[in-house]
């Protein structure tokens, strides 16, 4: 099964944590066919801020929000579903070497093969918000 990518979309850091994430993002998290989300954060002017996975989007925005300094400055946000968290896993690795956000610390280790896998799983981000298009 192939991933589901949403469009890019605002994103409200002041947000309750619970609301930050959309009802159909909520809907495809819970589904039984997708089971990661890979995420990607973006400032005003759309560079990337970061990049990363999570089985719970709510959970995981709600550390960002309480742990780190970018978030506050997240202003769009981008999610793509994957049936395994190992497509999740080898997507966000490609996401994170090819875009360089800012504030992605770590950078998941290559593994031998990794660039075949890498560019056939590589997916980039939505170039413009849905109501744009």
């Amino acid at each position: 099964m192939k991933p589901r990518h949403l469009p890019l979309r605002p994103f409200d850091p002041h947000a309750v944590w619970l609301e930050a994430v959309t009802d159909q993002e909520r809907k495809l998290q819970k589904s039984a066919i997708y089971g990661c989300a890979l995420y990607r954060f973006y400032d005003a002017s759309r560079s990337p801020l970061y990049i990363g996975i999570s089985r719970n989007l709510p959970d995981r925005w709600n550390w960002h929000r309480c742990n780190t300094d970018w978030q506050a400055r997240a202003r769009y946000v981008a999610v793509s579903f994957y049936p395994t968290r190992y497509g999740a896993y080898v997507a966000e690795a490609a996401a994170i070497r090819r875009e360089n956000p800012q504030f992605n610390v770590m950078r998941p280790k290559p593994r031998r093969g990794w660039r075949a896998v890498d560019e056939s799983l590589y997916i980039p981000p939505p170039p413009q918000l849905a109501d744009e298009g």
